[in-house]
């Protein structure tokens, strides 16, 4: 039988999936402030109820793109790292959403914000990493 010898791994960044949910998570709490502000500023009048859909799109590019550049900056391939970041993160916020209302319905919207996000993720990290290589002179 054959012995397989045992390989020490580089634990001092962690793996790349746990620096994935990593960015997920704090892009959702990036994002329960941003509602929380809206709410209040609802509650002020300082916006109307009619701009809830745009805020809310507005919203939820800026936690996929959050997502996507904190998970990009940990990985050799940084736009697969931040499209799934930014996977996690909708599937993360589409839970906490349904249950809190205690009810789910599966709509092609939730597809299309699924896609939506890891598009918005993935080339955000890609452009990151792109601005941040030294330029070739």
């Amino acid at each position: 039988m054959r012995r397989y010898k045992k390989t020490k791994r580089n634990t001092k960044h962690g793996s790349i999936g746990w620096k994935v949910f990593q960015a997920a998570l704090l892009s959702c709490f990036a994002v329960l402030a941003m509602l929380l502000l809206t709410t209040m500023m609802l509650a002020w009048g300082w916006i109307k109820e009619d701009s809830i859909t745009l805020i809310n799109t507005i919203v939820k590019i800026i936690g996929a793109l959050t997502a996507g550049l904190l998970a990009g900056k940990s990985s050799d391939r940084p736009w697969l790292a931040g499209g799934v970041a930014a996977i996690v993160f909708m599937i993360l916020s589409i839970t906490c959403m349904s249950l809190l209302l205690s009810e789910f319905s599966f709509t092609w919207g939730l597809v299309g914000d699924i896609l939506m996000s890891a598009v918005v993720g993935g080339a955000a990290a890609q452009i990151t990493r792109m601005l941040k290589r030294p330029r070739d002179a």
